[in-house]
């Protein structure tokens, strides 16, 4: 008799841990980026394909911008030295998306962060 009280009081155990489970992970989202709103890696694929570097440590921000093309949305390019100092524009839109990539230099110790505005047209 005592070994079904001990099989009755784990089956009880067990639905009370699931049931707990369960509550807990309804209160959680799956939190991710949209596929074709992720931008992250635009300026990481062109800093592989060697274009990046060269309109960064030239200040050619404009050159920069047209090797970009996102269709249905506009897009601004600012660089950004350790001083502080930034060129490039920072946008006046609503629900913007921001995509940074850093850069250590090209021949020597030059850092530089690079940001990628994208908002919808």
């Amino acid at each position: 008799m005592r070994g079904y009280v001990f099989m009755l009081e784990a089956v009880f155990a067990g639905l009370v841990l699931i049931g707990f489970l369960l509550y807990l992970a309804q209160g959680y989202a799956r939190v991710g980026t949209v596929p074709e709103h992720d931008f992250s890696g635009i300026l990481p694929a062109l800093d592989q394909e060697g274009l990046l570097r060269g309109h960064v440590f030239s200040g050619d921000v404009q050159g920069l911008q047209d090797e970009i093309t996102l269709p249905g949305f506009q897009h601004s390019v600012q660089i950004c030295a350790p001083a502080g100092a930034c060129t490039g524009q920072v946008p006046d839109a609503d629900n913007v998306w921001v995509s940074a990539h850093f850069l250590a230099g090209d021949d020597s110790y030059q850092p530089r962060e690079v940001n990628l505005y994208v908002w919808e047209a």
